[in-house]
């Protein structure tokens, strides 16, 4: 193959972005979340106390689902994102741009919603066919680790 042909290749699959979207659900302590991945890395993590469950659907760069709140409230998500980096996300209503984090940490508290977002290296996590149930892990661990992360599940501790 010429030198012309193999860069062009090179060019075309860095603009293409991912291609194989997934993701998952976890829980960590009293909080619940969603995790999305591009080409088997994290790359998009809602996390939120005082739920109860909620649904997702996860396909090529768009990512959308929602949180159900103990207190009956259904809070919306959406993410869109062409590289698994860059793109936005909307939670109940409030848009986020992805170069600001993709971790987002939703306290649905005393009827009320507060997202906050964090710069969190994530896109390290591995999340294979057979290592779905390692993302959760890997994020308690980073719960313990993160002092933000660690005081958002002691705030939603038996909540």
């Amino acid at each position: 193959m010429s030198a012309l042909i193999q860069v062009m290749v090179f060019w075309w699959l860095m603009l293409a972005g991912p291609t194989g979207w997934g993701g998952g659900g976890f829980n960590v302590g009293d909080t619940r979340g969603t995790f999305c991945t591009a080409d088997e890395r994290v790359v998009f993590v809602i996390w939120a106390d005082a739920c109860c469950g909620g649904s997702s659907s996860i396909g090529p760069g768009e990512l959308s689902g929602s949180l159900h709140a103990r207190d009956g409230r259904e809070v919306a998500w959406a993410c869109r994102t062409r590289d698994g980096r860059t793109g936005k996300a909307k939670i109940d209503g409030v848009e986020y741009d992805l170069k600001n984090g993709c971790v987002f940490l939703v306290s649905m508290q005393d009827k009320k919603t507060t997202v906050r977002q964090l710069v969190k290296d994530v896109a390290g996590i591995a999340s294979g066919p057979q290592r779905f149930g390692g993302v959760g892990e890997a994020l308690g661990k980073l719960a313990k680790d993160d002092e933000a992360i660690a005081k958002f599940l002691k705030a939603g501790d038996g909540k």
